[in-house]
């Protein structure tokens, strides 16, 4: 149907977001920002990285989600302090380990992956693009491990027993299998 009278709308910028605070939490203004089980803002490290506090969220005294937290979201940079950085970490993954550290290692997956250096600028200090999770309900996606390639190249009479048909299917399986649980591990498939 056509318009036919104004119909004003509340714009937002797209490099802000906003999120519900979780209940009795202070979230300080340029500290990275988490989401808990529920979806609400936390500043406790977690696996969805929802961005950088735009402003001081205080939810001190309040019920979840009683105040919104304001993001920067969208990928963006800032210069940040990420001990160990070379200007052959271009490129690097960063983590953090806190809502206000960061990191070049997953630390084991203890750490939340959250951007990746785009330029060294000195010691300990480097200009990160950060990658929020845009739609909440989603993980932050996690680099998994190489599945080897599968064999392609099989030639004739290279199958030519039923032992030997059975266990390129069952390898084949394996493969596919890997790759099912490398997307349940990043959030891309529900786990069984």
């Amino acid at each position: 149907m056509t318009a036919t009278r104004n119909n004003p709308l509340e714009w937002e910028s797209g490099d802000r977001n906003e999120c519900p605070v979780g209940a009795g939490l202070q979230i300080f203004q340029g500290s990275m920002v988490f989401g808990d089980a529920a979806g609400r803002a936390t500043p406790v490290l977690g696996a969805k990285f929802l961005g950088h506090a735009a402003a001081e969220a205080d939810n001190r005294t309040g019920g979840a989600g009683a105040i919104n937290v304001i993001l920067f979201r969208n990928p963006y940079r800032a210069q940040v302090t990420v001990p160990s950085v070379a200007l052959t970490s271009v490129g690097a993954e960063v983590f953090a380990s806190a809502n206000d550290t960061l990191a070049l290692s997953s630390n084991g997956g203890a750490n939340t992956l959250v951007g990746r250096v785009v330029r060294y600028v000195t010691t300990n200090t480097a200009i990160v693009e950060f990658q929020p999770v845009v739609d909440f309900s989603l993980a932050t996606v996690v680099t998994q491990a190489h599945i080897a390639d599968a064999l392609a190249a099989y030639t004739t009479g290279g199958l030519d027993t039923e032992a030997k048909l059975i266990t390129a299917i069952n390898a084949h399986g394996a493969k596919i299998n890997a790759i099912l649980a490398a997307l349940e591990a990043a959030g891309v498939l529900a786990t069984s």
